[in-house]
């Protein structure tokens, strides 16, 4: 329905009953009474009745038809956003899966400015840590295993000499 032409319903159906008004008051104001004055009162608020509902009817049609739209809508924007979120949470669970089975060198790739990839980052600057760390374990098992063999090499000198 075009603009104008709600204008014009819009009008009529609030002009009607008003014009209607007037005509029956001054029909009576003026003591003519007739049974057609009435009958023309009761037709013009039976057609007002049924503007009405054709208003009500294309209302409710178009607010149908809305709702659907921003139902589909929400529903797109939903799985786009979720796809958004959940993207870098997929993306970290693969490395994360790696490391927990002894691969240390793996490390996040999700170099993304939101808390997922500071979450990357700091992993990864505690993780090379923990590569230190264990690195300097094996260092110093290394040199505990030299001292201990160098022990047990003297312990067995000593032994073979005075025993």
């Amino acid at each position: 329905m075009s603009p104008k032409l709600k204008l014009i319903s819009v009008i009529f159906v609030m002009v009607l009953p008003v014009i209607s008004l007037i005509l029956i008051a001054t029909l009576t104001r003026d003591g003519i009474q007739s049974e057609a004055a009435y009958q023309y009162a009761d037709a013009l608020a039976k057609a007002d009745t049924i503007a009405i509902q054709r208003s009500i009817e294309t209302f409710t049609n178009f607010t149908l038809v809305f709702a659907v739209i921003i139902i589909v809508l929400a529903a797109h924007i939903t799985f786009f956003v979720s796809g958004i979120i959940a993207r870098p949470i997929v993306s970290t669970v693969t490395p994360l899966y790696d490391i927990s089975g002894d691969d240390l060198t793996s490390l996040l790739t999700n170099n993304s400015l939101d808390e997922i990839g500071e979450l990357s980052l700091y992993f990864n600057l505690t993780l090379e840590k923990i590569k230190i760390l264990v690195d300097s374990i094996k260092e110093e098992a290394a040199g505990l295993s030299e001292a201990s063999h160098e022990l047990t090499t003297n312990n067995n000198r000593a032994v073979s000499t005075f025993g």
